[in-house]
């Protein structure tokens, strides 16, 4: 039986509505833990990550929030990578999707270490691999596809 562990990552420092913090809650509330368990899964909820408040400043040389942005992706970079060397499954429950940054990157740092091939199916109402030309609004949660294929802020 393979386990799940639920990570929530109540977060939308990366988008410039409120909202997406409320996912990982609402996934609670909807039942993803029985949905999981229903098809034979073992899951573990680890609980909500913490990470800093969202300021809602305006863009700062075209990016908003970025300090904020690599807290929250650091935090989840720690939690998807120790799921994975538990030899867990983790589900991150966002949050927006500046998210993919941290999450994305510690899968590929385990694939790496294990001589894996990443593969990534990204499902969306658009790309996410916006530059800071073609979204003014300088919200990471239009860039992470961007950024994780070296491209965006150093």
């Amino acid at each position: 039986m393979h386990t799940v562990s639920l990570i929530g990552a109540p977060t939308d420092v990366g988008a410039s509505v409120r909202g997406a913090g409320m996912g990982p809650d609402a996934l609670r509330v909807a039942g993803i833990a029985e949905a999981l368990r229903a098809h034979g899964l073992q899951v573990i909820d680890r609980g909500n990550l913490s990470g800093p408040p969202n300021p809602w400043n305006p863009p700062v040389s075209g990016i908003r929030h970025l300090p904020e942005v690599v807290a929250w992706n650091r935090v989840v970079f720690g939690a998807v990578s120790t799921t994975l060397a538990m030899e867990q499954v983790p589900l991150l429950m966002g949050g927006d999707h500046c998210l993919a940054i941290g999450s994305i990157s510690a899968v590929a740092r385990h694939c790496r270490q294990h001589h894996k091939n990443l593969r990534v199916v990204w499902l969306d109402a658009h790309t996410d691999v916006n530059t800071e030309a073609i979204s003014p609004s300088g919200n990471i949660h239009r860039k992470p596809v961007y950024c994780l294929l070296g491209h965006g802020p150093a």
